[in-house]
């Protein structure tokens, strides 16, 4: 498929699209239909199997095993349960006695919009540390970027950065573990999507040793690479601005945490994921946020950080309950012994989980949660 065929399709921006690609806060994923006024998911498997075919697969069996499920408990599927938390993947599953660690994301799922803590989500994690339950942050953000109010939350001591591929030692500010992206897989990524970043269609943010590090006009004008205005202001605090940023990727290959990268359109994911798979499959793509492309390490991922914490801590992935709200999050929460998706969460994300919080990040979802069924 050409890029023009790709950004011709009778999409438009409508919010309402069934591909949340084109959505300004979610990633590429089915939804499930809320309104008539939604494409079915048929012709969405149909038109994202043309746009990027490697996500075909995860979507079909995420959508049939969500509706199987749905059909034995003999619930309509597309009238959610609305007594309860839930929405995802295990109607049944309400036993939380086994739980003896709590994994949650970051960035809108235990912080609000403000990237803030706030005293409620706090509180609630102190209490469930306090009945001896372990906390380990697990996020896409390098080291440098985690936030004070987590860094100095008491209990957390091991948290796991870049998306699984890097984990620190809180406690003592260590690297731990790291999983460093191939200095040869660098180079060809970089070589194969040369064009676009030429075009000026994408732009890079590079992990060098937990640190953040992006071309300086990107971080003087982050709105003007189709980041948000709502979160410019963070880019300009988390990255640190270097003259060329190809140049910087290419003289540290073979030390990088990670790569992002930052989309003008974001119509052009599923075009450029699968020209970086066309080249090399010895990455990790995901994404947490549509016009954001997050590359790592081929065996890392949100699952493969957690369960190296998981074995220094002595426990399992079923002792687990995960919260989380984005597509980097989905695999954790399908993972955990119990997988929570915030309210505000990805339609993959949710289809993944145990649950669904009845409240957003912004209203203290975690909390309200663990008050519920843990507390």
């Amino acid at each position: 498929m050409t890029e023009s065929e790709s950004v011709a399709l009778p999409f438009g921006d409508s919010p309402k699209i069934g591909v949340t690609g084109f959505e300004p806060a979610t990633s590429w994923s089915l939804t499930r239909r809320s309104s008539q006024t939604e494409p079915h998911p048929v012709h969405v498997l149909a038109t994202h199997a043309l746009l990027c075919p490697r996500k075909l697969i995860y979507n079909i069996i995420t959508n049939v095993k969500s509706q199987a499920l749905y059909l034995c408990c003999g619930i309509d599927y597309n009238t959610r349960v609305q007594g309860d938390f839930y929405e995802g993947k295990h109607p049944m599953k309400n036993d939380f006695s086994n739980i003896r660690c709590i994994a949650f994301d970051l960035d809108d799922t235990v912080l609000n919009a403000k990237k803030e803590l706030s005293g409620r989500n706090a509180d609630a994690l102190r209490r469930a540390k306090e009945k001896g339950l372990a906390l380990v942050p697990i996020t896409g953000r390098t080291f440098s970027t985690i936030p004070a109010c987590i860094r100095e939350l008491n209990g957390v001591s091991l948290a796991v950065t870049s998306n699984g591929a890097v984990i620190y030692d809180l406690r003592v500010g260590e690297r731990i573990h790291e999983l460093l992206l191939p200095a040869d897989t660098v180079r060809i990524l970089v070589g194969s999507i040369d064009r676009y970043f030429r075009e000026g269609r994408l732009t890079y943010e590079a992990f060098v040793d937990g640190v953040s590090y992006a071309q300086a006009d990107y971080v003087e004008d982050p709105p003007a690479f189709g980041i948000p205005k709502s979160a410019a202001v963070y880019v300009q605090q988390t990255r640190h601005p270097v003259p060329s940023v190809i140049d910087f990727i290419l003289e540290h290959t073979g030390c990088l945490d990670s790569l992002n990268l930052v989309l003008k359109d974001t119509r052009l994911f599923p075009v450029v994921e699968d020209v970086i798979y066309q080249s090399t499959d010895n990455v990790y793509i995901t994404s947490s946020i549509s016009y954001r492309m997050e590359i790592s390490h081929a065996d890392s991922g949100k699952v493969s950080g957690l369960t190296y914490v998981l074995d220094r801590l002595h426990l399992t992935l079923e002792e687990t309950l995960a919260f989380g709200d984005g597509e980097n999050d989905a695999e954790m929460l399908n993972a955990a012994g119990i997988g929570v998706a915030l309210q505000n969460a990805s339609a993959s994300c949710k289809a993944s989980a145990d649950y669904t919080t009845k409240l957003t990040s912004g209203e203290d979802g975690v909390a309200d949660f663990l008050e519920q069924h843990i507390l």
